[in-house]
């Protein structure tokens, strides 16, 4: 039975490292290399994510960066005619 346990453990471990890859097709990797160097955190070679942080977490911030009053303020004008440029900061958020 612990074997068996194991295995279907290793199995799930698989399928999520498999769905994280799908999911993080998205983010180009020097973005995440960026990211990883502003958490001050070593970015795991498996899939280029900061230690410890989520594709749904990165997602999140970016999200709350777009949707921020003062974002929008801020680069209002540059958002209707170029792509959104996300900030990175140096600080620690709660969530990443």
């Amino acid at each position: 039975a612990l074997r068996r346990r194991r295995l279907r453990r290793h199995h799930r471990q698989a399928l999520a490292r498999r769905l994280n890859a799908r999911r993080l097709a998205f983010l180009r990797h020097h973005f995440l290399k960026a990211l990883a160097q502003a958490l001050g955190r070593k970015p795991l070679e498996s899939h280029g994510l900061p230690e410890n942080v989520t594709p749904e977490q990165v997602l999140a911030y970016i999200y709350a960066v777009l949707h921020a009053p003062s974002y929008r303020s801020r680069y209002g004008a540059f958002l209707k005619s170029d792509f959104a440029r996300i900030p990175l900061v140096s600080e620690d958020f709660p969530g990443l």
